[in-house]
């Protein structure tokens, strides 16, 4: 059960299924190939996500977009500005998970898998617990790239 997204994800041997935690109403689901989960995507609410802050302490602007959008770098931010000027950016700001992605790691070995489409091929990678937990005490991290445009 994830409390923090209000939802339960359970897998047996050849499916995984998300449902919301209240309604039980399936939001997801997932098939089992190669020991590997592959989400279904015939599904448009299982690709949404929804907005939920679980502290009372406020969110700024500046830093909710920076989490929206994947943790942009300044640069990036700023020019995404001038394209919506509802994108609040704050050269001051500091992010706990910009900095700890920042750290050294091993590259991934070469794969022969290459997509030919858009979502044939996703790659996950989730790393934690992290020592400062961010600012909803969540202590995880999750990449997501997509194989075939590598958007991340």
């Amino acid at each position: 059960m994830n409390k923090s997204l209000n939802s339960i994800v359970s897998f047996d041997d050849f499916h995984c299924l998300i449902q919301d935690k209240k309604t039980k109403r399936m939001i997801g689901s997932g098939d089992k190939r190669e020991d590997l989960y592959y989400l279904n995507l015939e599904n448009k609410l299982a690709c949404s996500a929804s907005k939920t802050i679980h502290s009372n302490i406020p969110l700024p602007d500046s830093a909710l977009w920076n989490f929206r959008l994947g943790h942009l770098s300044f640069s990036r931010m700023t020019l995404l500005k001038s394209s919506f000027p509802f994108v609040h950016v704050d050269s001051k700001a500091t992010c706990d998970v910009c900095h700890f992605a920042k750290h050294r790691k091993l590259p991934f070995p070469n794969s022969c898998n290459k997509a030919s489409k858009p979502f044939d091929l996703i790659h996950f990678d989730i790393w934690g617990p992290i020592f400062v937990p961010s600012i909803d005490n969540h202590a995880y991290f999750s990449t997501t790239v997509d194989d075939y445009s590598r958007y991340t």
